[in-house]
């Protein structure tokens, strides 16, 4: 199956979920199309998997980088650096996943519904808030910092 991912990945950063064609996912992974659907159902379901494999490769890359760098235990400004650099060498890592989630985008997260994306992302979203919430309460950050904007604009940062 791990072909199948790849090949589906490659497909989907290159031409979109629009624009992808299962019988070329098919022909990349090297098996029939009729497997495809065995395994995943459909296209929708398949490029859902994608997603949500990308976003597990993501997240533990980043979750390597932040090795010993807890919200809790160093400084509240290092705990978001550390955050943000591990997530734009990710983004440089891994463009074709990011393409991906670019895509998604545009369809609101329609195909990430009932997946585990935000089991995923979670732990990293409950880390810049500890950061930025202890951050605000020892006088760093402003008291008024939306750990939600931080989020979207750091990952707009990294992105664009």
């Amino acid at each position: 199956m791990r072909s199948v991912l790849d090949a589906s990945r490659s497909e989907f950063a290159l031409h979109g979920f629009a624009g992808t064609r299962i019988d070329a996912i098919a022909r990349r992974a090297r098996v029939n199309k009729q497997a495809l659907y065995y395994h995943f159902g459909s296209k929708e379901k398949l490029y859902g998997r994608v997603l949500e494999d990308g976003y597990r490769t993501v997240f533990e890359f980043i979750q390597a980088g932040m090795d010993g760098q807890d919200a809790d235990h160093v400084p509240p400004e290092r705990a978001v650096e550390v955050f943000v650099q591990c997530f734009f060498d990710a983004v440089a890592k891994f463009p074709e996943i990011m393409d991906i989630i670019t895509d998604e985008n545009k369809y609101r997260g329609k195909h990430l519904k009932g997946s585990q994306v935000t089991t995923i992302t979670n732990p990293y979203r409950r880390h810049l808030t500890r950061a930025i919430e202890r951050g605000a309460r020892e006088g760093v950050f402003r008291d008024d910092l939306d750990p939600d904007e931080v989020w979207v604009s750091a990952v707009a940062v990294c992105r664009f």
